[in-house]
């Protein structure tokens, strides 16, 4: 598959919510790449980012049209934006008052799977202490130190997808030098092969 159209296709299908999917095939026809080290690792930040890494490597191996054709389940399946907002307001929570990435973790999943988390939410909102200003103050710290360590590790993918793009692109560029040279091997074939008769003829031309 050209280059070009690899990156358009990834570009336009890489989705967190089909991250589930995509790792069946990638581990399908990857079992043991390094790749699955990182895989294990993501979070709501990385999804989407290792989706379209997924996709990079699945595209060598199969069609886009099978890659599409085996997300259709989840498509079907998961919940809509407007049932996941209604049972998080009768569970008494806001989306706004969600922790970061919660939502986008929230609307990959099923309805089933979707309102057990919720439930789960909510019945862990009731249990804070408000009170405790110290122990706040800790979770928030730590908090904020996962989101640097998260926005890092999406760099480095970001890093990781860049590089394997430049390989592509530099195997692209070797295939088309090596066509180029075959090409001129064969024109020097010929020149070699017309040569002797144009001196033959010059000879001929020359006794007259």
């Amino acid at each position: 598959m050209e280059f070009t159209k690899k990156n358009n296709f990834i570009v336009k299908n890489k989705d967190g919510k089909y991250f589930e999917k995509d790792r069946e095939l990638f581990t399908k026809y990857f079992p043991n790449h390094r790749f699955h080290s990182d895989l294990r690792a993501v979070n709501s930040f990385s999804r989407a980012k290792l989706d379209g890494l997924m996709l990079f490597y699945l595209l060598d191996k199969i069609t886009p049209e099978e890659i599409l054709v085996n997300r259709q389940e989840v498509t079907k399946n998961l919940i809509s934006k407007d049932r996941l907002e209604n049972l998080l307001k009768e569970n008494g929570l806001e989306l706004d008052e969600l922790p970061i990435g919660t939502y986008n973790i929230l609307i990959d999943l099923t309805e089933s799977e979707a309102e057990e988390a919720i439930k789960a939410e909510a019945a862990r909102t009731l249990e804070e202490d408000p009170s405790d200003e110290m122990k706040s103050d800790k979770e928030s710290a730590l908090s904020n130190k996962e989101l640097e360590l998260e926005e890092k590790e999406e760099e480095l993918t970001d890093k990781e997808l860049e590089l394997d793009e430049k390989e592509e692109s530099l195997e692209e560029k070797a295939q088309e030098l090596e066509d180029k040279e075959k090409e001129l091997l064969e024109k020097e074939a010929e020149l070699e092969k017309t040569s002797p008769k144009k001196k033959e003829a010059n000879k001929k031309s020359s006794r007259k």
